[in-house]
């Protein structure tokens, strides 16, 4: 008989290891997993070259979409705020999308960085 309750509880000790274990793989994969989520949504904030955003929304201006040009240059506000072929074009995007008020505190912020800007000035 005291074979037996020994067999049954290095059973229920082995169960309880498997349990553990599955737990510890279980918290190591959702760890894993916020890890990679965390990387993949670093990835996919970074902003399109400077390069890019001006020629898409140059091509946008030009097309008559101001509205477009303006949203596509405020997303990428905050990476390029500053850069004085930026700001030129967000200030003018904003001022012929009729909102003039964003035109002018983005044309004096270029202004700031570039005060003989010919275009910041006009």
């Amino acid at each position: 008989m005291g074979r037996g309750k020994s067999t049954e509880c290095a059973a229920a000790w082995l169960s309880f290891c498997m349990v553990q274990a599955f737990l510890l793989v279980c918290v190591l994969m959702i760890s894993a997993t916020d890890a990679l989520a965390d990387e993949v949504n670093s990835l996919a904030e970074k902003p399109a070259p400077l390069a890019d955003v001006l020629r898409g929304a140059q091509q946008v201006l030009s097309e008559g979409d101001t509205a477009a040009a303006l949203t596509l240059l405020s997303a990428a506000e905050a990476e390029y705020a500053g850069v004085p072929e930026f700001d030129y074009l967000m200030g003018l995007a904003a001022v012929r999308s009729g909102q003039p008020s964003v035109g002018i505190f983005v044309l004096d912020r270029l202004l700031q960085v570039q005060p003989d800007h010919a275009g910041g000035a006009a």
